[in-house]
């Protein structure tokens, strides 16, 4: 979403830009098509999708790390058909899409911006026991080589959030520069125009127990069994229904985790699986929501996230509730947008929620902050803003050397 609504928003510009992507789709682990394909998508954006035959169903796997091998090897054959462009900006991981991007930009003097997403390869030491961490770390000695090739090869370094940033620097052996930038994530407020769907959304919530009368704290994102704390805060709304009968917690989206999210609630009627939602369900939800959920384990390569999730409750005037320790709640802190829970700690999160239940004026305050905050530095016409001053700067330093 972020490549695409940057290239949408530089085509509108008037620049042209080539989207180099994929056939696959990493979400829903399916193919969008079966072959290579061009699509001219206006007069100034070309979508190019490569293919490889190898997909995979696991993000951490040898099958995902022969799929980013072939989609480079596609890249290098097919990037001399294109113009030469000004400038590339590549997002990372795909490891060998950055490492063939980067070849391609030193033969042709291309100055090349690299976008830290992930923190790969550091991601693979967690899928395995602690008492193995050593011995992991030490087989991931190749993609170690190639993620610092990526970065000191990077004229420009950002990231979502500063610890990326300082990732990307510390593999590259260097100092931050005025070109090394955080970008946060992006989003549209979404605000979408049909008051009939709108109106049908609000009425199918109604169906479900939810609506104004009730104190809802919504969940929006992907069901994974392993990544989310969802079973604290499952076992902490059993406990908060007791006492608040009008409480709700709605759990929009679906995943390897729900079957087991479903039986620990135990057909409580005060948790709600509304599994995926559409544009006009998750924008009604958001206008009878009085909070949104944000539960994910910290992880030492998540625990800084500072998701599109959270941007999505804090475009809907939503506090945000979460139990992440780094970026996000520091973030959250300063601007009082929202409140962190202790993650694992049921009790925790129940204060956390009573506090903003028995105090809707401080909940209301919190839900305009974030607003703000939004509007400031996560609306995508910021966003999209930023990098394009960044890389016309960069384009101009080169053209001066």
């Amino acid at each position: 979403m972020r490549m695409g609504l940057l290239a949408e928003s530089l085509s509108q510009n008037g620049h042209n830009v080539v989207w180099w992507s994929s056939t696959f789709i990493h979400g829903s682990k399916d193919y969008y098509s079966n072959c290579y394909k061009k699509i001219q998508i206006s007069g100034h954006e070309k979508l190019i999708l490569l293919h490889s035959q190898v997909s995979y169903k696991k993000n951490i796997s040898l099958q995902r790390l022969i799929y980013h091998h072939n989609l480079g090897i596609e890249f290098r054959k097919h990037c001399e058909e294109e113009e030469q462009p000004d400038i590339i900006l590549c997002s990372y991981p795909i490891v060998q899409f950055c490492i063939e991007a980067e070849h391609y930009a030193k033969k042709n003097n291309i100055p090349l911006i690299v976008d830290v997403r992930d923190l790969w390869p550091d991601i693979f030491v967690r899928a395995f026991p602690q008492n193995m961490h050593k011995i992991v770390r030490m087989g991931l000695f190749p993609l170690d080589i190639q993620a610092n090739y990526v970065m000191k090869r990077a004229d420009a370094i950002i990231g979502v959030v500063p610890s990326m940033v300082q990732w990307g620097l510390q593999r590259a052996h260097r100092k931050k520069t005025r070109m090394d930038q955080v970008i946060y994530i992006g989003s549209t407020s979404n605000l979408a125009d049909n008051q009939e769907e709108l109106k049908l959304a609000l009425e199918k919530w109604n169906l479900l127990g939810v609506n104004k009368s009730t104190w809802n704290l919504c969940f929006v994102g992907t069901l994974s069994s392993n990544s989310l704390d969802l079973s604290t805060c499952i076992e902490a709304a059993k406990g908060i229904s007791k006492e608040y009968p009008d409480f709700r917690l709605i759990i929009c989206g679906d995943g390897d985790g729900r079957e087991n999210y479903k039986k620990l609630a135990a057909n409580s009627k005060n948790i709600i699986f509304a599994g995926w939602c559409d544009k006009y369900q998750i924008q009604s939800l958001f206008s009878i929501g009085n909070a949104g959920l944000y539960p994910y384990k910290n992880w030492d390569d998540f625990k800084n996230a500072f998701g599109n999730k959270i941007v999505k409750y804090m475009s809907g005037g939503l506090p945000v509730v979460s139990s992440l320790t780094g970026f996000s709640k520091k973030y959250i802190e300063k601007y009082r947008i929202g409140l962190v829970y202790r993650e694992k700690d049921q009790n925790s999160l129940k204060k956390v929620i009573k506090s903003l239940i028995v105090n809707p004026e401080k909940s209301k305050s919190m839900g305009v902050k974030a607003k703000k905050c939004f509007n400031k530095d996560f609306d995508v016409l910021v966003i999209n803003n930023k990098f394009e001053k960044l890389m016309s700067e960069i384009i101009e330093r080169v053209e001066k050397r």
